[in-house]
């Protein structure tokens, strides 16, 4: 689905308006003036709306670039996130941890430079300060693997999280999609939208936050070799 609404390397409902891979078509009839753009906001989207007969104009309850923004913020989250929200799928991939458990797990066992170490320290000092301001915030550690010259790499990525950013987002998500798929079509959007924090409507601050990441190899084969410099790094 993301594939085929993708325009310029980007999913956006704006490529509906020229028939991808047929998913829909639209037509007005010649005596009501509506953009196509605002047609796909009304009868896919579900932007409230009710028609005027008499003079032959749809008014819409609702500012259909607003639908379609949420629509498009939905789709670039999806496309973003694919495989963290596949990890949260299987469940196990996904592990909370704390800065303490943070500090001992991985500054206990890493070798670093010190440049890399201060960096660390700081990282771990800074995210403590984080949880501490956002009662709502928690962070995470997802680990995957990838294919190396000298077998596998394990790598490990620590997020932070503004879980009420979350909450609020879901709540907008749930909103869209009930007037996707409902034929009533009368939920706003500008109440969810309004209840997220600023900053992250202005995308000034997300709602996942990759705090930072490390990798170490894995060795699969027994004559396998890796320098010290794929090692440090």
């Amino acid at each position: 689905m993301l594939d085929a609404l993708s325009e310029d390397g980007m999913a956006t409902v704006g490529s509906l308006s020229k028939d991808a891979n047929g998913l829909a078509s639209f037509e007005t009839a010649d005596d009501y003036e509506i953009h196509e753009f605002d047609a796909i906001a009304g009868a896919f989207l579900g932007c409230p709306y009710t028609i005027d007969d008499e003079n032959n104009q749809v008014e819409f309850d609702e500012d259909p670039d607003l639908h379609r923004a949420v629509a498009n913020a939905i789709l670039d989250f999806a496309e973003r996130q694919k495989p963290l929200l596949n990890d949260f799928k299987h469940g196990f991939r996904i592990l909370p941890v704390t800065p303490d458990v943070i500090e001992q797990f991985i500054g206990g066992s890493m070798i670093m430079e010190e440049d890399d170490q201060n960096e660390f320290e700081n990282t771990v000092e800074d995210l403590k300060e984080a949880l501490a301001d956002d009662e709502w915030g928690f962070s995470f550690a997802r680990m995957h693997t990838e294919d190396a010259e000298y077998g596998k790499e394990i790598q490990v990525d620590i997020y932070h999280v503004d879980a009420m950013a979350c909450y609020k987002f879901a709540e907008l998500i749930l909103d869209a999609l009930y007037n996707f798929v409902s034929v009533r079509r009368k939920t706003s959007l500008e109440v969810p939208i309004g209840e997220l924090p600023i900053p992250v409507i202005e995308r000034e601050e997300p709602i996942l936050n990759h705090v930072f990441g490390f990798a170490t190899p894995l060795l699969t084969e027994q004559d396998a070799e890796i320098s010290k410099e794929d090692f440090m790094s």
